[in-house]
């Protein structure tokens, strides 16, 4: 299911960045990037959680790194 998924694409970028170039490296990035995304699904798919607090908590997180992203690449 979702957790094979996610360790796919945990193995996808481990496989990925034993390659030396830019290209790889993003690539194994955007890997490990999905199966975080997953591994959070998986998390909260059984949790209870205040959905307003949730946003309260991710709009400054995502702002924040979109920020950084801009001002440091």
């Amino acid at each position: 299911g979702l957790l094979g998924l996610a360790l796919g694409f945990s193995l996808a970028g481990d496989v990925v960045l034993t390659h030396s170039s830019q290209l790889a490296f993003m690539i194994g990035m955007v890997c490990f990037l999905l199966a975080h995304c997953v591994y959070i699904n998986l998390f909260l798919r059984d949790f209870h959680f205040n959905r307003n607090r949730l946003l309260i908590f991710l709009i400054p997180l995502s702002l924040a790194v979109a920020g950084y992203s801009y001002f440091h690449t």
